[in-house]
């Protein structure tokens, strides 16, 4: 069983209100997002100005806009207005909302989760992760959100040194929905190595029958919005949650030290922001930028949050993503 995070890609059009200026409130103590809060209590998620809210998304990575009318409708239209394309979530533990599976529930199970960034240890990784609160939970469950750019410059020299020279590989056995994403088929003949994309970020080789895919990415890396190295990589869910010490390992196969994990963990966790979720939360996070987790979930029946993951429309050099990365335009037919 492939263990990357399985994934959909979904794109709809979007009502677009008229919009609004509305105070935003800079991140505070203790707080590492930006805060939106409406002018009246029947203003629309998708009514505050579009510029405003990329501008404040640039600075700081993270926004929260509390206050306003929620459903899934003013969800699924808050995110298309910012996102040229969508990718679902097939992990397990999730429920859909919305009929094109675009909306879904986080995982509905009790446990809590490591820092991650959404589906990084694939090239589709989502640029934005919106997260939106239908019922909070009275006590517990917080959404955990750490910037990946703070963690970096809270490691020892020496760390932050050995991170900036490697790159982390992720290898899993392909799936029918990742060959037919990648190689056009579900069950496809060797020769379709051939005819690889040039623009194709995967290594597939075949073994014994089965096909697989190598994905090569740095272990710290420039977020869309910033000159600054951050860190945001699939290995402290991996290590912490599943206990695999292979995905990721570094670009040549050796494993990352326990050391260098036990330090990214403790310095992330250190600056961890926990959300207290109110209803009608929704927050808008730089999915290259941020890592979230959550805390342990008391009462899963009580606490519905709702997912989407997309590419951002206002990305720098949109045009030139759009012609070598397909998955941030096209909806594949799995």
């Amino acid at each position: 069983m492939a263990r990357s995070e399985t994934c959909h890609r979904t794109s709809r059009p979007v009502h677009v209100e008229k919009t609004l200026k509305t105070e935003i409130t800079r991140p505070e103590a203790g707080v590492n997002y930006a805060v939106i809060t409406p002018q009246n209590a029947d203003q629309a998620l998708n009514s505050v100005d579009k510029q405003d809210v990329i501008a404040a998304f640039r600075e700081h990575g993270a926004i929260l806009f509390r206050g306003f009318p929620l459903d899934h409708e003013s969800f699924h239209a808050l995110a298309a207005a910012y996102c040229s394309n969508f990718i679902v979530n097939r992990a397990r533990g999730r429920e859909n909302v919305s009929p094109d599976r675009r909306i879904q529930t986080v995982n509905l199970g009790h446990e809590a989760f490591p820092l991650h960034p959404e589906m990084s240890s694939m090239p589709t990784r989502p640029d934005i992760a919106w997260f939106a609160c239908k019922s909070p939970p009275l006590v517990g469950g917080e959404t955990l959100l750490c910037d990946g750019i703070a963690v970096v410059a809270g490691l020892s020299e020496q760390t932050r040194e050995l991170l900036l020279e490697r790159s982390f590989r992720y290898r899993t056995r392909m799936t029918p929905e990742d060959c037919e994403l990648w190689l056009g088929s579900k069950h496809p003949e060797a020769t379709a190595l051939a005819g690889l994309d040039e623009h194709c970020p995967l290594d597939i080789t075949i073994e014994d029958g089965v096909f697989y895919s190598t994905y090569t990415t740095p272990a710290l890396h420039k977020p869309m919005f910033s000159d600054q190295y951050a860190f945001g990589s699939f290995l402290l869910f991996a290590r912490n949650m599943q206990g695999w010490k292979d995905f990721p390992t570094f670009e040549d196969g050796s494993e990352v030290p326990a050391a260098v994990c036990d330090e990214l963990k403790q310095v992330s966790d250190t600056l961890s922001v926990a959300h207290q979720w109110q209803a009608g939360d929704v927050l808008m996070v730089d999915n290259t930028r941020f890592l979230h987790g959550r805390n342990f979930v008391l009462n899963s029946k009580q606490r519905v949050i709702w997912t989407q993951f997309g590419y951002a429309a206002f990305i720098p050099g949109l045009d030139t993503l759009l012609a070598t990365q397909p998955w941030r335009r096209t909806t594949p037919k799995h």
